[in-house]
């Protein structure tokens, strides 16, 4: 007997805090077929979408392309430069200005590049595609050089 009582207050007090949407004779609306439908079809399950780990490597792979060049990064503090060792034919160059005045990255002969890079500011060039050691200077400072090897 409790538990119909309980069961029927329940009953009353969904129909108050809904707004009523009781019938005129009292009783409680039908559900519609809506109503009691999952709110979506989808499965229960997540499916895999292509930023999902479990997504087959065919729907999360980028398109091929030419693979992007390395990069290498040659640094100017205190009016001289601090690069890499060697890099490969090709590679993009990466020049960080660290000091307050501005300077260049100036090829000697054959080299090619010929960047200017302002207080603070960094430019970019690529290195020459032959392999070979390519001296630079800055036309700004003639004490500053360095040498790009490329191998």
């Amino acid at each position: 007997m409790t538990t119909r009582l309980w069961v029927a207050s329940l009953a009353t007090a969904a129909l108050l805090v809904t707004g009523c949407g009781a019938s005129e004779d009292g009783a409680a609306p039908e559900p519609s077929p809506e109503a009691s439908a999952p709110a979506s079809s989808a499965p229960a399950s997540p499916t895999p979408t292509a930023t999902s780990p479990e997504a087959s490597p065919e729907s999360a792979a980028p398109e091929q392309s030419a693979p992007e060049p390395a990069k290498a990064v040659i640094t100017i503090k205190d009016f001289k430069y601090d690069g890499p060792g060697s890099v490969a034919p090709g590679t993009e160059v990466v020049v960080r200005n660290e000091d307050d005045a501005a300077h260049t990255g100036t090829a000697e002969g054959n080299g090619g590049f010929d960047v200017t890079i302002d207080p603070g500011g960094t430019a970019m060039f690529t290195a020459p595609s032959e392999p070979g050691e390519f001296p630079y200077v800055c036309s700004f400072h003639a004490n500053m050089s360095g040498t790009l090897v490329v191998e």
